[in-house]
């Protein structure tokens, strides 16, 4: 890889004036000049091409896989690690996230250990850490849904108890993961967030009831106070809550499908 020194200045070349830059590369150490446009999409200052060049011309074997989808992958997972111009830089090298030796500049022995370990062009690498970097012990070749489960940006919540992935959720309860996403940034959460698509949340009856403010057991408690003759000043200084919200409950506006025998009744 190439490591931008400075940037020297503007230069004519041919009939346009060039930036050029001052490189270090990290192959053969040379420190070299070059023109901007072309070390922001070159790996080396040349050294690599003229070591391919030898092994060609003494007959030594090449992998002859440089057009490959799985090269492109070796090429972009070093590019995310060590080139600060990759525009996802700050997610794998700015925070650390390297490459190990044994692949870094051996395209042969990635090669290997992804045939030998589950690749296909369904599935792109996956770091089984999220704060390791890549090497044969901390990757694998995964699908897509299965990379949303591993991502650090992930979304978790509970669900019949126990905390899954909203992918994971959205598989458990049948309802798309996209409207899962929706109504979990609009604060859903429990019964809210699975429940049937279509159902209108704002229209159910009682604690599930988007609004509702209180629970059907102080619904029940203020209907039977009322029963009694209870002024509604004093319930909802007791519950600590509006005298409004009581005269509804009194004229039947809101809870209506819970009585005073303490029987719920379905609408």
């Amino acid at each position: 890889m190439l490591d931008l020194i400075e940037i020297i200045g503007m230069r004519k070349q041919g009939k346009r004036n060039r930036k050029f830059c001052l490189v270090k590369c990290s192959y053969c150490g040379k420190t070299v000049e070059m023109r901007h446009d072309i070390y922001l999409r070159s790996q080396s200052c040349g050294c690599l091409k003229a070591i391919k060049a030898s092994k060609t011309a003494l007959g030594l074997r090449t992998h002859k896989s440089s057009r490959t989808r799985l090269y492109s992958a070796w090429q972009n997972m070093k590019m995310r690690c060590f080139n600060p111009n990759n525009n996802r830089y700050d997610r794998y090298g700015g925070r650390g996230i390297t490459v190990c030796e044994e692949w870094k500049d051996d395209f042969v022995a990635f090669q290997k250990w992804a045939l030998e370990n589950g690749y296909d062009e369904k599935k792109t690498i996956d770091r089984i850490d999220n704060d390791k970097g890549y090497s044969p012990d901390n990757c694998r070749w995964a699908t897509g849904k299965e990379q949303s489960r591993n991502r650090s940006t992930t979304l978790s919540v509970d669900y019949e108890g126990a905390n899954y992935s909203l992918v994971e959720v959205a598989e458990l309860s049948g309802v798309p993961h996209d409207v899962l996403k929706l109504r979990y940034r609009a604060g859903d959460r429990g019964e809210r967030l699975v429940r049937p698509v279509g159902e209108d949340w704002t229209r159910m009856t009682g604690e599930k009831n988007a609004n509702a403010k209180i629970t059907a057991e102080i619904a029940l408690d203020i209907k039977q106070r009322l029963a009694k003759k209870e002024t509604a000043v004093s319930i909802a200084a007791s519950h600590g809550i509006s005298k409004y919200l009581v005269y509804d409950i009194k004229r039947g506006k809101t809870w209506k499908h819970i009585t005073v025998d303490n029987t719920e009744v379905t609408d």
